[in-house]
C-alpha cells in the first residue's frame, strides 16, 4: 500500500512516521517552499505523549521540552482562580506533559523520516479518485498517484474543501499574539504554566517555560477579526493592553523580537459529520479544528495520526480503514472542539463585575472536576 499526505505539520509528519513504522510507503507533500521552525510553544499533553511513547519518541520530546507538573489560571496579580495538577498524567498514565517549541518538535519528527519522504513547494491543485487510486495534481503541474491520501493541511484545508465544499468558520471573538522569548525561566514557571485573566473581555496572558532559557507567551483580547499590527508600535500597544499586569508579562513583551510576534485571529469550525470520502481522509485540524483553550489541537492531531496508521495497517481497503478511524476518534475529538469553544467563550465575559463573579464561581469548583476532564483527555481507546 502507498499513500500521500498533504501537509507537513504535526499531523502529517506524525502520520508519516506511524505509517512508516507499519511498513506503509508514504510521501508528505507540503505547500510551503521550505519547512522552517516557525511558531512558538506547544504542549504535548499526556495523551499525545502516550502516543509518542508508542512511536519511540518520548525521550526525544522530553529531552527537547520542559516537563509540567501544574497549571494555574489566575488574575493579573497571580491570585489563583483555578489550578490543574498536570502531574496527574504521570501519576495515573505513566507519562507527563511537556511544553516544547514547535520548531524543536518539528525537528524531532523530521529526523525520523528519510529526506526524500518530505517534498516541499507542492501546493495542491486538485484531487481525483476512482476505485483503484487517488491522483493529486499540484500547481506546478506535477502528479502523484497512490492508494490513499490524507489531508493534514490544517483548518483552511484544500483537501476538505475538495471533498465536502466550503467550510463555515466560527470566529471566537479573540485575537491572539504569541512569541518565544530567550530569557532565564522565572522560578514560578519552573515546571508550571500560568494563564492570567484580566478584567476586559477576552483579556488573557499565558506563559510557560519551553526550554532551558526559553519562555513562550500568548496574549489574547476580544477584537474584530482581520486586524493588523504596526510593528513600530506593536510592543507599546501590547504593553498598554496589559498595563494592569505586573512586570513579568510586560518584560516578556519588551524582550520579544517584534518580528517574531505572531498575530492570529482564533477560529474553529463546528464539527462536521464526515472525515473521509472513498480513498481520502482528513486528520488533525483539517478534520476537527479546535480553539487552543484546552491546549489539545496538536495532541488530537497526534492521536489521529497514530490511529489512522493503525487502521490502514489493519484494513486492505482504505475506505474501511477510514471508517474505523473515524469511529474511534470522532467522539473525543469533537468533545475537545466543543469544550474548548465553551471555555473560550467563558473568557469573553464583560463587564468587570461579571468577570469577578465568574472567577469566584471557578474558585469553588472541586478538584475532582479537573481530574474528570483530564481522564477524558488522557484515556486512549485504541
Amino acid at each position: 500500500m502507498k499513500g500521500i499526505i498533504i501537509g507537513g505539520g504535526i499531523a502529517g509528519l506524525t502520520a508519516a512516521i506511524a505509517l512508516q513504522q507499519r511498513g506503509i510507503e508514504v510521501k508528505v507533500m507540503e505547500a510551503a517552499p521550505e519547512l522552517q521552525p516557525v511558531g512558538a510553544g506547544i504542549v504535548m499533553a499526556t495523551n499525545a505523549m502516550q502516543v509518542l511513547q508508542r512511536l519511540g519518541l518520548e525521550e526525544k520530546i522530553s529531552a527537547n521540552g520542559y516537563e509540567l507538573i501544574n497549571g494555574h489560571v489566575a488574575d493579573p496579580r497571580w491570585r489563583t482562580i483555578s489550578k490543574m495538577d498536570m502531574d496527574y498524567g504521570k501519576k495515573n498514565y505513566g507519562i507527563g506533559s511537556f511544553a516544547i517549541h514547535r520548531g524543536a518538535l518539528q525537528k524531532v519528527l523530521l529526523e525520523q523520516l528519510p529526506e526524500d519522504r518530505v517534498v516541499v513547494n507542492r501546493k495542491v491543485d486538485s484531487i481525483t479518485q476512482d476505485t483503484g487510486k487517488v491522483t493529486v495534481k499540484f500547481s506546478n503541474g506535477s502528479l502523484e498517484e497512490a492508494d490513499f491520501a490524507l489531508g493534514a493541511d490544517g483548518i483552511k484545508s484544500v483537501v476538505r474543501q475538495s471533498l465536502f465544499g466550503p467550510t463555515r468558520y466560527r470566529y471566537s471573538g479573540q485575537t491572539c499574539w504569541r512569541a518565544a522569548v530567550e530569557i532565564q525561566v522565572p522560578e514560578k514557571l519552573v515546571r508550571g504554566t500560568y494563564e492570567l485573566w484580566g478584567y476586559k473581555a477576552g483579556l488573557r496572558f499565558g506563559l510557560v517555560g519551553i526550554g532551558q532559557n526559553l519562555v513562550y507567551f500568548f496574549a489574547t483580547v476580544c477584537a474584530p477579526a482581520g486586524g493588523s499590527d504596526n510593528k513600530q508600535t506593536l510592543k507599546e500597544d501590547l504593553l498598554k493592553l496589559f498595563d494592569t499586569y505586573d512586570e513579568l508579562p510586560k518584560s516578556l513583551i519588551q524582550s520579544a523580537d517584534v518580528n517574531k510576534i505572531i498575530r492570529t485571529d482564533i477560529y474553529d469550525f463546528a464539527p462536521i459529520p464526515q472525515w473521509h470520502k472513498g480513498r481520502v481522509a482528513l486528520i488533525g485540524d483539517a478534520a476537527h479544528a479546535t480553539t487552543p483553550n484546552l491546549g489539545q489541537g496538536g495532541c488530537q492531531a497526534v492521536e489521529d495520526a497514530y490511529v489512522v496508521a493503525k487502521m490502514l495497517a489493519q484494513h486492505q481497503e482504505p475506505s474501511k480503514a477510514f471508517e474505523a478511524f473515524q469511529s474511534i476518534r470522532f467522539k473525543k475529538a469533537n468533545y475537545v472542539v466543543k469544550s474548548s469553544w465553551q471555555f473560550g467563550q467563558m473568557t469573553n465575559l464583560s463587564p468587570s463585575w461579571l468577570i469577578r463573579l465568574r472567577n469566584s464561581a471557578l474558585r469553588m469548583v472541586p478538584t475532582s472536576a479537573g481530574s474528570k476532564l483530564l481522564d477524558t483527555l488522557y484515556t486512549l481507546n485504541y
